[in-house]
């Protein structure tokens, strides 16, 4: 009854913020998911039996210890004991042993202490701390203790692949220094592993719509400590602030996204994974993040929340003069925003962003252009292509401001500068923007629809 009972909540909710269609929509997508979950499940698990092992017995291959030192981070709090045996587990079994586990608690009780206690492994760092301060606080007493050269940030109730740090390590082989993982969710009772979060390589203006990124999560000790460590006034979105200054110290050159699920989120009925509202002051910790991203940078904008818990907006204000910039849309083209050329020329506010566009539908209200990307056979496609507008798309990155290879040249804007490379292909023309050094954003709230 309670899982009904939060999902129902949760649809009520969405109905609330977004409207009937919408939320008819994402009635639809939600089945839809439900499904290729489904699916994404029975794989999961012939894959385990391929292995012959389930998780709870498999052991360690005997691999040659690494010289990268890793310090796995995990506060803990009143953490169920199942969870907990299952987390360490996870760290004590991996294939790459050269780590650290370093569990800070903040429990009043002794029951983490008690199964800490069960595993006679000297790798295990454990302190009980003597006052709760809370998940940045504690994270912080961990990292203090930590004596690798990277930290990986593991939540005290979910668990990891075997294999995680060994890929973890090899992309810090290539010159790594921030490194994520794909992600999915756990579902204890059922034992049913669900919604498989297949991340992209790193994204700028996805990321400051949505933290993406999240799990699993690794950074060198020397760029963590620039940062001062994890914030406070933040928590329920400190892992977003953290990740977002991470980057801000590290560059963008030095992020690597490893594009396989090497972390499990377990659900709970108290749990963000489970229940996106049992957490809601977390999405308003995450919409101050993003305004202090802006002020620190000097970034006239402001930030609200879309319809989506966990999916933000950056408003920015246009500070680009009229003359700066250079409007290319077709006569058959409608805009159905009243200032999307105001819109659209606030992005050139940002020094590296070269060209914007925006969604383009067809008059049956279908997805035409959202942005192009190559595929890994090297052929051009359009982003949610044949999608209803208000289909809010995997991970509802439909929905989400986002850089992109190239966007429509029937609709766009781009700087004045750069018209010498405007083609009616648009992929090659986004490619001679990107090779200039620029970014292109598509921001699919401007919409221009097909009349004739």
């Amino acid at each position: 009854m309670g899982k009904i009972r939060n999902l129902g909540y949760r649809y009520y909710g969405f109905y609330k913020r977004n409207g009937f269609l919408r939320s008819l929509c994402r009635f639809v997508e939600a089945l839809r998911q439900k499904r290729s979950d489904a699916i994404y499940d029975t794989l999961y698990h012939k894959r385990l039996s391929k292995r012959n092992v389930s998780f709870y017995n498999r052991e360690s291959r005997n691999v040659k210890d690494g010289n990268i030192k890793f310090s796995v981070i995990v506060p803990a709090f009143e953490t169920e004991p199942e969870y907990l045996r299952m987390m360490i587990l996870s760290v004590l079994r991996q294939t790459y042993r050269n780590l650290e586990l370093i569990i800070a608690d903040g429990s009043r009780s002794g029951k983490v202490g008690n199964v800490v206690r069960e595993f006679q492994d000297k790798r295990i760092i454990y302190k009980q701390l003597e006052t709760n301060g809370g998940i940045s606080e504690n994270t912080n007493a961990a990292i203090a203790m930590a004596s690798g050269k990277f930290l990986t940030f593991l939540d005290h109730d979910d668990f990891i692949e075997q294999d995680a740090l060994m890929e973890v390590a090899a992309a810090i082989h290539r010159g790594a220094g921030i490194i994520y993982t794909d992600e999915d969710k756990f579902d204890g009772d059922k034992n049913k592993f669900f919604c498989p979060n297949r991340k992209t390589a790193y994204n700028k203006d996805m990321f400051l719509s949505n933290n993406y990124i999240c799990h699993l999560f690794t950074v060198s000790k020397e760029i963590a400590d620039r940062t001062g460590g994890f914030r406070k006034e933040y928590d329920g979105a400190q892992d977003y602030d953290f990740i977002l200054r991470c980057i801000e110290e590290a560059g963008e050159d030095k992020i690597s996204h490893i594009p396989k699920v090497l972390y499990h989120w377990r659900t709970h009925s108290g749990s963000t994974a489970a229940n996106p509202s049992s957490k809601k002051y977390a999405y308003e910790s995450g919409r101050r993040v993003l305004e202090d991203y802006l002020k620190r940078n000097n970034i006239a904008g402001s930030v609200e929340h879309t319809g989506h818990l966990g999916f933000y907006r950056i408003n920015y204000i246009n500070q680009t003069r009229e003359g700066d910039y250079i409007l290319h849309l077709d006569k058959r083209l409608k805009p159905l925003n009243k200032d999307y050329e105001n819109i659209m020329a606030a992005y050139l506010s940002s020094g590296d962003i070269g060209a914007v566009g925006g969604r383009i539908i067809d008059r049956g209200g279908c997805i035409v252009s959202n942005g192009y990307v190559k595929d890994s056979n090297g052929k051009v496609r359009g982003k949610y292509c044949g999608m209803f507008r208000f289909f809010s798309g995997y991970m509802h990155r439909a929905e989400i401001q986002q850089d992109t290879e190239a966007v429509s040249s029937n609709a766009c804007l781009i700087r004045r500068e750069l018209s010498e490379y405007y083609s009616t292909d648009a992929y090659k023309f986004g490619e001679a923007i990107r090779k200039a050094g620029y970014r292109i954003v598509v921001d699919p709230r401007v919409v221009f629809k097909i009349q004739s």
